[in-house]
């Protein structure tokens, strides 16, 4: 009998090890932020309800695996690499969302969802904070899930108000969680048979 709990117990090690090592993904790591100005659907911000179109969206910065592809203003003498952003776009967007919003040197991210806000501040000045989902993927990484926003301040009804684009991706855990659940269930195994012994 104590051979029987034993051997259950490494098989259930066995499982939870065997199901957290599948294949090992390459997922996108990092943050990249685009600047540039935008031409919007109306003259002013408080009506506004998509951009009409990007002008020369540039990489402003970009960290973790963004940084090795992309060149950043910060590098490049104020001129970060070009971006390809869709428009028109509106700031509410639904499923199935834009295949692909943007793309960048092999990057490209599909946005899924978006949400808005506009407010007016005490000077009577508008602010526009886009947000929402998406996966980015590109240069052989793998399809990784991400939380983007867009955000704008009116000036006065310019015709090329700039923006601020920021995207950054999340790794999922690799199993790590599977993992933790077995060894779990091994120590509930182990103390229900020493329990069991007394």
């Amino acid at each position: 009998m104590k051979r029987n709990r034993l051997s259950n117990a490494g098989a259930a090690l066995f499982v939870a090890l065997t199901l957290s090592s599948g294949a090992h993904a390459e997922f996108i790591s990092g943050t990249i932020d685009f600047t540039g100005p935008v031409t919007l659907d109306t003259v002013s911000l408080e009506t506004a309800t998509k951009v009409a179109s990007f002008h020369w969206p540039r990489v402003a910065t970009a960290t973790g695996d963004f940084d090795a592809y992309v060149l950043t203003a910060a590098e490049n003498q104020g001129v970060g690499d070009l971006v390809t952003i869709v428009s028109p776009w509106s700031f509410k967007t639904d499923a199935p969302g834009l295949s692909p919003f943007w793309t960048v040197n092999g990057f490209s991210f599909d946005l899924t969802s978006s949400m808005f806000s506009k407010e007016k501040d005490a000077d009577g000045v508008w602010h526009l904070d886009v947000w929402g989902t998406g996966i980015a993927y590109g240069n052989g990484f793998d399809r990784t899930n991400g939380v983007w926003s867009f955000n704008m301040t009116d000036v006065g009804g310019s015709s090329h108000p700039a923006f601020s684009f920021q995207s950054t991706t999340h790794v999922p855990d690799g199993g790590m969680t599977l993992v933790l659940f077995g060894l779990s269930l091994l120590g509930i195994h182990g103390t229900r048979h020493i329990l069991g012994r007394s």
